[in-house]
């Protein structure tokens, strides 16, 4: 409820950390449940997403939303250690790499490069993972807006 709406009205102001704990602490009450709850956790996935992949990971467990599957992707890639042996496996972990330490505009020029020269490699992975970004940052991003259009080429 009320609670909910100023965690929500946090992360517009820059103010990240007492978001974190305006969620922890809607999540906490008992009477958390239902999409107010839902949408809850999922702000707070995205929010703890670079800090903590494995607790976005945890937090959207049971979503099925499109927003949902795209933060658990991203969270999977932030995690994971092993890559398909292949050409592009260099680059591909180095993207991987650029993306856990938050640079999401260099990862997308690394896995967009990828997808242009090996759009089998980790079974479509680059691509997979483009746009999982894609959706968990929104259209309206700036990172998003600079990146689709050379995605789209890219498909074609």
């Amino acid at each position: 409820g009320r609670r909910l709406a100023s965690a929500r009205a946090h992360p517009e102001a820059g103010d990240l950390g007492s978001a974190v704990e305006d969620l922890e602490a809607a999540l906490a009450a008992p009477d958390a449940s239902g999409p107010d709850a839902e949408a809850a956790r999922l702000l707070l996935a995205r929010l703890s997403l670079f800090d903590d992949p494995e607790r976005a990971r945890d937090l959207t467990a049971a979503a099925v939303t499109t927003e949902a599957l795209a933060v658990r992707a991203i969270a999977e890639a932030l995690t994971r250690e092993a890559f398909p042996e292949g050409a592009s496996r260099e680059p591909y972990e180095a993207a991987h790499r650029q993306l856990r330490q938050s640079g999401v505009d260099a990862a997308l020029d690394a896995l967009i490069a990828i997808l242009q020269h090996d759009r089998a490699y980790d079974d479509d992975g680059a691509r997979k993972l483009v746009v999982a970004l894609f959706q968990a940052l929104g259209e309206d991003d700036p990172v998003v807006k600079k990146h689709r259009p050379e995605f789209n080429r890219s498909l074609f």
